[in-house]
């Protein structure tokens, strides 16, 4: 009996939630599909059911995190724009995001994989990218600050700061890091 469409979905899924999980911990290079697929409950030969690549997979994986990123998500209209933004820099530039273990920021986490990589996996890099700068534009729209290198340099230092952070074995120094960042990044959206 073939397997229904709602299966094949779940299954898809699990295979995305693995990728996401094991890229952002160990980088591409170091991930086989058979470690996805055992930590997704499956066999190997399910993989082909679903991606024709581990490429294609690691593509698909970084849109499914950033469609589920904080910023990605709609701002109620009831809520001051600017606020929101300074709230999502808030989240994004703190300890709890750089120690997420279940959904990490694969745009930090990943930057590195993806600039050796494959020319169409930095397109979906690129492609994601100018999506945040330009929702970040978009939040950015109701203040001074919104010329379109801000929210460009916005977005590269949300991500870069991260990344970095993320590089180091010292709590503190990360702590102090974040910390500029977010002082910068409020200053960026602040813009007179």
């Amino acid at each position: 009996m073939p397997y229904t469409k709602e299966h094949k979905t779940q299954s898809r899924e699990r295979i995305l939630a693995s990728a996401i999980t094991l890229f952002s911990r160990q980088g591409y290079d170091s991930v086989t599909l058979d470690m996805l697929m055992t930590h997704a409950g499956m066999t190997r030969g399910a993989f082909y059911n679903h991606f024709d690549s581990k490429q294609e997979l690691y593509s698909e994986a970084m849109i499914s995190a950033a469609l589920t990123s904080p910023i990605a998500e709609e701002t109620p209209e009831d809520i001051d724009s600017i606020e929101h933004l300074h709230n999502i820099v808030e989240a994004y530039l703190s300890q709890a995001h750089l120690q997420e273990p279940d959904n990490p920021c694969l745009m930090a986490f990943m930057v590195t994989d993806v600039a050796n990589n494959e020319p169409e996996v930095r397109k979906t890099y690129t492609h994601i990218f100018k999506r945040m700068s330009h929702r970040m534009a978009n939040l950015m729209e109701s203040s001074n600050a919104r010329e379109p290198q801000n929210a460009l340099a916005l977005a590269a230092l949300m991500i870069g700061g991260v990344a970095v952070c993320r590089t180091f074995s010292d709590d503190k120094l990360a702590d102090e890091v974040l910390s500029a960042c977010r002082a910068l990044a409020a200053s960026v959206i602040d813009a007179e």
